[in-house]
């Protein structure tokens, strides 16, 4: 493709008197005219001449050509042209022989003078870029690119860029070559040397051939790169494979031209017929794809597998073919190394437990874990793991390790191949100081005369040393110190001991305390027991209701202390204000009630109770629920009883809090204002008596109970309140009080009343008082 731009100029120079001697260049294409114009005075007395290789040649002198006529045509060459201040020298159909520095003098001063240089230009007479090679050029290869220009004048100028594709448009660098003729003109050589690379692929290289206000001339061609192929690669295949397993493996590269043809080869032996398929893509290289297909096993455990990729071009340049090899490896489930035996540590240090997992693949963070009997050990502020899957080393810290810390540890990894447990365990042994095996106080019952036995369990290790110390708490008092009998002290780590007390006097009924030591310490809690008189059982404890469907609930309690007696247990429902039995239960506060109505509301108390103590029950608070109605959804539904031992502390945001507290002490100040306003009058009801606790008498038991008034003539059921337990004294007959009302919306009064009963967990040095200011009163009035 060739593409050419002329410009033909007519040039004319001026000159004035007042300029120097240097020459004005002055360019004429051949063929053309030029006008040489001279401003000196005196255009009479000029002489004009022309210089060409050391020749002079006087043209013209004061207006008049001097030249001699060889033949009529130089008769119209030169002209002199006369103005009103200058006189001009006209040259039509410039040649070569044209060409020089032509001069205008004034005759009388040879000083006034002033030069032309014409340059005559010529276009060149052929422009050429060599072709390349018809096959096209191999990537990698240094071709050599050629433009000429012959017959030209001057030697024009050359300028090479190179575009495609992939390239942006880029100035190539050139060297130039120059060869002159006699005429003047000659030819002048442009070389491009190309380092062809990929990015060349389908790219232009330019040469643009220009002589300043002539012409200008740009060839172009097209580059026919043929191209390496491009690296093999496996296709989804990394080396690892499971033994035994039959499986095809292709490997492909793209991008050559032309096309690959792919090998196979295995420790170096090649192999044979593989499945190969060759593609066109869009941009007129080759995809190839190729597929062997084995089964394999541990024995190729490895070896090296190398896909091979070979083209002409890479033939040509005797360059290698290009290649890439994966090692054969095995896929296995994990193999665990690990410790075994025992580890000793002390309670409150820290322990480390170690194992190295051997896998391929090998196992990830979440497949990695430290069982502990069995049981995945699961992971907090004082346990954490460290798992490093480069080596395969899996760490368990534990820090302020614990008694409970105990026991068989293992670890297990796991991949798709399968999963491994490290064996034999590792034991973890801690050390540790005595502890009671029982978590509350433990009562006992007896009466004065009787002997009760106490058994002192400790859990401690070691356990084989472990020696036992009775006393009194109150007192301050050793009982004894003995050794204690062991229960498998290696394994259970249970010491055990017993004494027996008989009781001689009140003063027997009391806190006595069991205090083990061992070579790590004496323990931190001592054991507790409570002697106690005879009675009532206590509360039964943790009560919870739950709703199963909507005919039918359970409720479950946690018995109390039994008194010293057999207790069984009373399910109480509430009816109208009263509570009425449901249900006994000989072993266990569990029952179930059925045949419920749904939509309604139930209220049940669980009580203890004990044949020795027949006037007395121990009831829990109440549990209420309501039964879904009849179109409402079936919903599992537990519900905690009350308890004025529930701590549970509610946290309420910042600014409700501060209005609810702003709200209790108004409310709170009017309230004492009221009250104190009304002293005089209320003073007198037994109600508003306030309860403390004072010494009195063991055998005057004065009892703060709350009564639930019933219909007259009906035995009522009184709730009493005992050092903050809560017993219900069902079919007494409460003492007289004059009750204006059997509604039920009556309010329950507070009475006080001789009851013939011993009080269970009851103090000997406390019972309950009534104010010092009501005292008096309600003695004569509410004391039967």
């Amino acid at each position: 493709m060739l593409s050419i731009g002329i410009v033909l100029c007519i040039f004319s120079a001026t000159t004035d008197a007042a300029s120097t001697n240097q020459a004005t260049v002055v360019p004429a294409v051949l063929g053309s005219s030029v006008t040489l114009q001279c401003h000196i005075p005196k255009q009479q007395g000029l002489l004009w001449d022309h210089v060409m290789n050391g020749n002079q040649t006087i043209i013209a002198l004061r207006g008049k050509i001097t030249l001699p006529v060889p033949n009529s045509l130089n008769n119209t060459k030169f002209f002199i042209q006369v103005n009103s201040n200058s006189q001009s020298l006209i040259i039509q159909s410039l040649t070569l022989q044209d060409d020089g520095t032509y001069r205008c003098y004034d005759v009388n001063d040879i000083q006034k003078k002033k030069s032309f240089k014409v340059n005559i230009l010529v276009k060149p007479t052929r422009i050429q870029l060599h072709p390349l090679p018809v096959g096209g050029i191999d990537e990698g290869s240094k071709p050599k690119l050629i433009c000429e220009a012959d017959g030209g004048k001057p030697p024009p100028i050359f300028e090479w860029y190179i575009t495609g594709p992939s390239l942006n448009i880029t100035s190539l660098p050139a060297a130039n070559s120059d060869t002159t003729y006699s005429n003047g003109t000659g030819l002048r050589t442009s070389q491009v040397v190309l380092t062809v690379d990929r990015s060349m692929y389908k790219a232009t290289v330019l040469c643009k051939t220009e002589i300043t206000y002539f012409f200008v001339v740009q060839n172009n061609v097209s580059l026919n790169v043929n191209l390496f192929p491009g690296v093999p690669t496996f296709r989804g295949f990394t080396g690892i494979f499971d033994d035994g397993q039959s499986k095809t493996i292709t490997c492909e590269s793209t991008g050559s031209r032309p096309a690959a043809n792919i090998t196979w080869y295995m420790d170096g032996r090649k192999q044979s017929n593989p499945n190969t398929h060759t593609y066109q893509n869009p941009d007129g290289t080759f995809f190839v794809t190729s597929s062997i297909s084995k089964r394999f096993d541990k024995s190729m455990d490895g070896v090296n597998l190398t896909c091979k990729a070979m083209n002409d071009v890479l033939q040509r340049q005797h360059r290698l073919p290009l290649q890439t090899t994966v090692v054969l490896r095995a896929a296995y489930m994990p193999v665990i190394h690990a410790s075994n035996g025992t580890l000793d540590v002390y309670e409150h240090n820290q322990a480390i437990l170690r194992c190295y997992i051997d896998a391929r693949p090998m196992s990830s963070e979440n497949q990695v874990y430290w069982l502990k009997n069995g049981q995945m050990v699961m992971k907090d502020q004082r346990i954490n793991t460290n798992y490093s899957i480069k080596n395969g080393q899996f760490d368990l810290h534990i820090r302020e390790v614990k008694r409970d810390d105990i026991g068989q540890y293992q670890c297990q990894a796991s991949n798709r191949l399968g999963i491994a447990r490290s064996s034999p365990p590792l034991h973890l042994n801690v050390f540790y100081r005595p502890v009671c095996m029982t978590s509350s106080i433990e009562k006992l019952a007896a009466s004065i005369g009787q002997t009760v036995t106490l058994t002192c369990r400790v859990s401690a290790n070691p356990a084989t040393n472990v020696t036992i110390t009775w006393r009194y708490k109150a007192r301050n008092t050793i009982i004894k110190d003995q050794q204690p009998s062991y229960t498998d002290p290696y394994v259970a780590k249970t010491a055990t001991n017993s004494i027996q007390i008989k009781l001689q006097a009140s003063i027997d009924y009391t806190d006595i305390e069991c205090i083990a030591r061992n070579d790590v310490g004496t323990m931190l809690q001592p054991c507790l027991y409570m002697i106690v008189k005879p009675g009532p059982p206590d509360i039964p404890k943790n009560c919870n209701i739950t709703l199963d469907g909507k005919y039918e609930l359970d409720i479950k309690c946690t018995p109390g202390f039994s008194g010293g007696g057999d207790q069984y247990f009373i399910l109480q429902r509430i009816q109208g204000v009263s509570f009425i039995s449901v249900k006994n239960n000989n072993l266990e506060p569990t029952f179930n009630v059925s045949d419920l109505v749904p939509g309604k509301n139930y209220t049940y108390r669980v009580c203890a109770a004990s044949v020795t103590y027949k006037g007395t029950v121990s009831c829990s608070y109440t549990l209420s629920i309501q039964t879904p109605s009849d179109n409402s959804e079936i919903m599992n539904e537990t519900v905690a009883a009350a308890s004025p031992q529930d701590k549970t502390l509610y946290i309420v945001g910042g600014s409700l809090g501060f209005l609810f507290l702003l709200l209790l002490t108004v409310i709170i100040v009017l309230c004492i204002v009221k009250r104190r306003q009304q002293v005089g009058k209320d003073s007198e009801s037994p109600r508003n008596a306030d309860f403390t606790l004072e010494p009195i008498e063991a055998q005057d038991n004065t009892i703060a109970c709350v009564e639930f008034p019933t219909a007259q003539g009906i035995t009522s059921v009184v709730d009493c309140m005992v050092e903050n337990n809560l017993y219900s004294s069902s079919h007494v007959i409460p003492p007289q009080i004059d009750n204006k009302s059997s509604n039920s919306d009556v309010e329950p009064k507070f009475v006080h009343f001789n009851y013939n009963i011993t009080l269970h967990g009851y103090d000997p040095s406390k019972t309950i008082k009534r104010s010092k200011k009501q005292k008096r009163k309600q003695r004569k009035e509410y004391v039967a």
